[in-house]
């Protein structure tokens, strides 16, 4: 866990606040109709998860959780279809826990930009 990482109980429960940085999506460039990857972001068994994301064009923000630490044995996947310049939310309420979770870009359009994960919240 880093430095920067809250854990607050809530009842039986506990939430945890992420930032930028470790979501690995930070103005990140991409060229014409590609697809960026952000960094595993860690979940140890939450069932929900909620984060941001605006990129410079429009394009669909993929959300992965997955039950294994290194991130390859999907669990769920949520689409977002993104607005340029609008940021979205991108979330998870489903139930099924996940070990770690992964958002992912791809460019529909044919100019290149930059995506940015702004922030997001991991519950429960």
């Amino acid at each position: 866990m880093a430095d920067n990482e809250y854990i607050a109980p809530i009842g039986a429960e506990a939430q945890r606040s992420f930032a930028t940085a470790d979501l690995g999506l930070n103005a990140t460039a991409f060229a014409l109709s590609a697809t960026v990857n952000g960094n595993l972001i860690s979940g140890l068994g939450a069932k929900n998860i909620a984060v941001s994301v605006t990129a410079t064009e429009a394009g669909n923000a993929v959300l992965n959780g997955y039950l294994d630490a290194a991130g390859t044995i999907l669990a769920w996947t949520v689409t977002v279809a993104l607005t340029a310049a609008t940021a979205a939310v991108a979330s998870y309420t489903g139930g099924i826990p996940w070990q770690t979770a992964k958002l992912s870009y791809t460019n529909t359009n044919a100019t290149a930009g930059t995506v940015t994960a702004n922030a997001g919240l991991v519950q429960g």
